[in-house]
């Protein structure tokens, strides 16, 4: 810290040491504390200046009592670099405390959490692994206290139960790596499998007399959206962050880069697609693009505006769209088809894109998956193939007047 000129100072008298008060270029005061050496009769300086008087005289105080042991004795500033030096025995923090350190700093391919996937963890945190962990230090966790918990969890929601294991030890294999708190330490989550596997699989798949029903029912506005998601594959956040200038109906395609999702307090928030694979551009099959076409004429002025806005112009809650007045569920339950679910109907398309003869990687990228899992069903082909599958699938969605 600069100072003004100092001429002026005078240090005060004490019986040990003296404090000189002093002004900082920004015009704050500030007091330097001082005192003589017992071993050379050398002046011995404060490591820092005192903004108050008080906390300079505290400190000769404190140095005055050193000074009484000449043999212990050491200065200031050694006794600092000696500090630094020493390793500091820091409290374990609880399984709560850590949780936070943890979601701060979890990279995934060398990049941080999405706030999307923030707020499903917090949603088990809150919910399932807090309520037993959340005071219990690090260090006190252990494998009795690890099975108990999993053991209480419910055996019926087999997702959830996996995901919540998986956090848990995720976190604990951090905590309890080189660059953890808890170092060397066993993780305490260490059943076998219990936090890998997959759910059962859904193979619901719209008809085309429930799909009829349900484009009959569902908002003149969001018709189109239940067309993209069967016959183009869209993910509903891929529709809702959908503009204008995204679609290409000469072309009879759909370019997909962003997709909506919510951060870990509920706001919407725009983000890449879900996967590598899922920013592309997507084909529109032509038995559909005169749906679009008169979707964009009607509720699309400007290029930039969102293709399916909520009535307020933002982005479209999934909640709003699926309890709304002719929204999702009264269209499906139209259909008696209450178990649908609006991604099933990707799956439809994918299953009708097989039907005309689609291959494993064709079905993929119709998915825009970056793992086959999805689409193993179906034999490996080359993406040359597509244009023609595409007509095809037209043909097929006229023929069963979908």
């Amino acid at each position: 810290m600069a100072y003004r000129s100092r001429s002026h100072s005078v240090p005060e008298k004490r019986a040990f040491g003296s404090i000189e008060p002093r002004v900082r270029k920004d015009g704050s005061k500030a007091y330097r504390a001082r005192y003589r050496s017992p071993h050379t009769g050398a002046f011995v300086s404060a490591p820092r200046t005192f903004s108050a008087r008080i906390d300079a005289e505290a400190w000769l105080v404190e140095e005055k009592k050193r000074t009484e042991d000449v043999a212990t004795w050491r200065p200031p500033k050694v006794r600092l670099e000696e500090a630094l030096r020493a390793p500091v025995a820091e409290e374990v923090p609880t399984f709560g405390e850590y949780v936070e350190v943890y979601l701060a700093n979890r990279r995934v391919r060398g990049c941080p959490l999405e706030s999307s996937t923030i707020r499903v963890h917090r949603s088990y945190l809150k919910t399932h692994i807090l309520p037993t962990f959340a005071k219990v230090p690090l260090d006190a966790i252990t494998l009795q206290m690890a099975d108990k918990w999993y053991d209480a969890l419910d055996p019926t929601k087999i997702k959830t139960r996996r995901e919540c294991y998986s956090l848990a030890r995720s976190i604990m294999k951090v905590a309890t790596s080189a660059r953890g708190p808890i170092p060397g330490r066993p993780n305490p989550f260490d059943i076998r499998g219990a936090g890998s596997g997959t759910s059962p699989k859904r193979d619901r798949i719209a008809s085309g007399e429930e799909l009829k029903i349900i484009l009959a029912t569902i908002r003149e506005d969001w018709r189109a959206m239940v067309l993209l998601a069967t016959w183009a594959g869209l993910r509903f956040g891929e529709l809702c962050e959908l503009r204008g200038y995204d679609v290409d109906l000469d072309a009879g395609k759909i370019r997909i880069r962003r997709a909506v999702s919510k951060d870990e307090h509920g706001k919407p928030y725009v983000k890449g697609p879900k996967s590598e694979a899922g920013a592309d551009d997507v084909r529109i099959p032509k038995s559909v693009v005169p749906a679009i076409r008169d979707h964009l004429d009607t509720h699309v002025a400007d290029p930039d505006d969102l293709v399916f806005p909520s009535t307020g112009g933002v982005h479209l809650d999934q909640k709003t769209f699926k309890t709304a007045i002719a929204g999702w569920y009264d269209a499906r339950d139209a259909a008696k088809a209450d178990d649908l679910r609006f991604h099933d109907l990707r799956a439809t398309g994918a299953t009708l894109l097989a039907q005309a003869g689609a291959t494993e990687a064709e079905v993929m990228m119709f998915l825009r998956d970056s793992t086959p899992s999805a689409a193993q069903r179906y034999v490996r082909a080359t993406q040359s193939r597509m244009d023609k599958l595409t007509d095809r699938l037209s043909k097929v969605a006229k023929a069963s007047k979908w």
